[in-house]
């Protein structure tokens, strides 16, 4: 029997449940026949899931600072301990980490699941006068890492073309949604909208809550599941159409499924940002496709990529995520033409179960895997 080639994928930032690392990426190279370790710090004791993947936990780190230097060295020191062939990782501050794996001869890959120097922009946390040195810094080490591993992965287009001019061999794989057999069915809809995520800025909620005030219907809901940050959720609960928001708060998978069939559209009005590529749009962003999948229509930003998709797949209606008026005549347009908006749901799913499915880039992330170690 051939023996399995072991592959370890890397983080310190994300969950082990992190729907891109373990049940995309791990789960499906377990599937393809690879020894499949993940190694995380969260300190919650190691695991093997049901599909094999042996899960490694190297315990939390007390700050940021500490999780830089301390846990990206332990990762180091079970990273050797573990002796693959690949090593998979995916966060910035391990970039030193797959440098010295490089060097004990390792194949080594980066995922870049976001624009990293736009990123650092973005962070409140970080004082202004110091986000230009630190990206300045980063870059250095970012340049002087790619250049020298096997390969590199992302989730869109504008940062592959970023990356590409420093490792040509780089694989754009994106976050489309793994496909759950279900039947679309009718069910007791009321007026509702719904989102489903982090409750942050970004997302600009404000305005779809400005957007109620103008709508034909005042009777509409705002379904919104997911975890808050305490001082965007203050500015949203003294809104005056805070009294027409359901807050489900952290639901299971199942119950989000829920909330989402039972409402009648779909809600994605992220802003225009440097990380998201501007008003590009990043197709690594699972919102679209994760309303596209429950068969409901969607109202999304008017990103280039997004509206790419909406306009030829039609499935919703693209807005400005900042113009309430124009939110408005979005959702009356959909909940006074209910069969119209039926429509745009079935033609939603259809383009997820034939194009946009984690099937599809299963296949890619198969095929780059056996190309940086050699087998084409």
């Amino acid at each position: 029997m051939e023996k399995k080639i072991k592959v370890v994928h890397i983080t310190t930032v994300h969950k082990r449940t992190d729907v891109r690392i373990l049940h995309k990426e791990c789960t499906s190279l377990a599937k393809s026949g690879y020894e499949v370790h993940l190694i995380v710090a969260d300190s919650k004791g190691d695991e093997t899931t049901e599909y094999g993947v042996n899960i490694h936990d190297i315990g939390t780190s007390t700050g940021r600072l500490q999780r830089i230097f301390s846990s990206s060295s332990k990762a180091f020191k079970k990273a050797m301990e573990v002796d693959a062939t690949i090593y998979h990782l995916h966060d910035p501050e391990l970039l030193p980490c797959g440098l010295k794996l490089k060097k004990k001869n390792k194949h080594v890959i980066f995922d870049s699941h976001e624009d990293i120097y736009a990123n650092i922009g973005e962070k409140k946390y970080i004082p202004n006068y110091l986000k230009p040195i630190i990206s300045f810094f980063l870059s250095l080490v970012q340049t002087y890492v790619l250049k020298r591993i096997d390969g590199v992965i992302s989730v869109t287009p504008h940062i592959c073309d970023k990356l590409s001019e420093i490792n040509s061999n780089i694989e754009m794989i994106t976050n489309y949604p793994i496909i759950h057999k279900q039947n679309i069915q009718d069910t007791n809809k009321t007026n509702s909208l719904v989102f489903a995520g982090g409750v942050m800025n970004q997302w600009k909620h404000e305005f779809v809550l400005d957007a109620l005030s103008y709508c034909e219907n005042k009777d509409i809901i705002y379904n919104i599941c997911g975890p808050t940050y305490e001082d965007y959720m203050a500015e949203l609960q003294i809104h005056k159409n805070w009294n027409k928001v359901n807050y489900y708060g952290m639901v299971t998978k199942a119950e989000v499924e829920r909330i989402i069939s039972e409402s009648n559209i779909g809600m994605a009005t992220l802003i225009y940002s440097k990380n998201v590529g501007g008003k590009i749009g990043s197709i690594g962003n699972t919102k679209l496709f994760e309303y596209m999948e429950a068969g409901i229509p969607l109202i999304c930003t008017k990103f280039v990529l997004w509206k790419e998709i909406v306009d030829k797949y039609d499935c919703g209606i693209c807005v400005e995520p900042t113009d309430a008026k124009e939110i408005a005549q979005a959702i009356d347009t959909l909940i006074s033409n209910p069969e119209r908006a039926k429509q745009m749901g079935l033609n939603g799913r259809k383009a997820v179960e034939e194009v946009f499915n984690w099937a599809s880039q299963e296949k890619l992330l198969i095929a780059f895997y056996e190309k940086c170690i050699g087998k084409n």
